[in-house]
């Protein structure tokens, strides 16, 4: 009975190990992570590029549970002559419905996209372009 007994707490104990393994382990998205300001080269990186120095894993931040995802923000900015401005990075507030959502007021536009695969936030797809256009017709026609 004692032998059962403790092979039965050798189990559950063995058992609730490998769970928290598995439980605790986040596996960590790879991001494309890069400001055009201070890297040009990330206005055009391409989705392959993965032996960019610019992708690499997002880390887990701190003081959030939330899974982190990929974010591109495209902006333009009108009293810099429509400079054009790429930010990508990791980021884990999501937008409730959208994939991509756009931003306009006096000085800027912009572009967020949002994916959740590694290296998504690279190279501009069609969704998104046609948001750009649609965001830079509607800037114009209010601020120009």
């Amino acid at each position: 009975m004692l032998n059962q007994r403790l092979a039965f707490i050798w189990i559950l104990t063995t058992a609730v190990i490998f769970s928290s393994f598995y439980i605790f382990s986040i596996e960590a998205i790879n991001c494309f992570q890069c400001n055009s300001l201070t890297e040009p080269e990330c206005e055009t990186l391409k989705a392959n590029d993965t032996h960019s120095y610019l992708y690499r894993p997002c880390e887990q931040q701190a003081y959030t549970v939330k899974e982190v995802f990929c974010r591109k923000i495209v902006q333009v900015i009108a009293d810099r002559d429509n400079l054009v401005r790429v930010v990508r990075r990791c980021s884990w507030e999501r937008h409730s419905r959208l994939p991509c959502y756009h931003v306009s007021n006096a000085d800027h536009v912009e572009v967020v996209c949002q994916c959740f695969t590694d290296g998504c936030n690279s190279a501009t797809n069609q969704g998104e372009s046609l948001i750009i256009a649609s965001s830079f017709v509607i800037f114009a026609i209010y601020f120009i």
